[in-house]
């Protein structure tokens, strides 16, 4: 139940205001593993993943920090080790999940991929969605010259 307790502090006061008992309510977890469609090896380094209800309501966005990432909660890191991720605390409804591959600097890249349609339940329980396999691809680079209309020379 949602209740909206209006008060006013006016700067440099010391009054206290009690606005009564705040309960907060935990949500679901979606959780998973990243893998190598294949090779099946542990996919981690240069991935995020991300998840959105659908509609997008404020509150519901979540995504997974950076195996390294020192200063982030080891609870929202994919492991190096298993591959394993979790978006936590979801609030029930409709999502989206989506796995995105950031590093550029290899000759290959992982291909996104986008699930629609994960039903996370209003409660503490955790969204399985299993294995993940990402696909792998192919960076593409050089140059493109037009020799049919060259540049103009003005």
């Amino acid at each position: 139940k949602e209740t909206v307790v209006s008060f006013e502090i006016p700067a440099g006061s010391t009054q206290t205001v009690d606005i009564g008992t705040v309960m907060l309510k935990k949500g679901a977890n979606i959780t998973g593993i990243l893998r190598d469609e294949d090779s099946g090896a542990v996919v981690y380094d240069g991935v995020r993943v991300m998840c959105y209800s659908i509609p997008r309501e404020e509150g519901t966005h979540r995504e997974t920090s950076s195996y390294d990432d020192e200063w982030a909660d080891a609870d929202i890191r994919i492991s190096s080790t298993t591959g394993a991720f979790s978006l936590k605390n979801l609030p029930g409804g409709t999502y989206v999940v989506e796995v995105e591959y950031s590093k550029s600097d290899l000759s290959y890249a992982y291909i996104g991929k986008k699930i629609v349609g994960v039903v996370v339940p209003d409660s503490t329980a955790d969204v399985d969605l299993g294995t993940i396999e990402l696909k792998m691809g192919k960076n593409i680079s050089g140059r493109i010259v037009d020799t049919v209309y060259p540049a103009c020379h003005l």
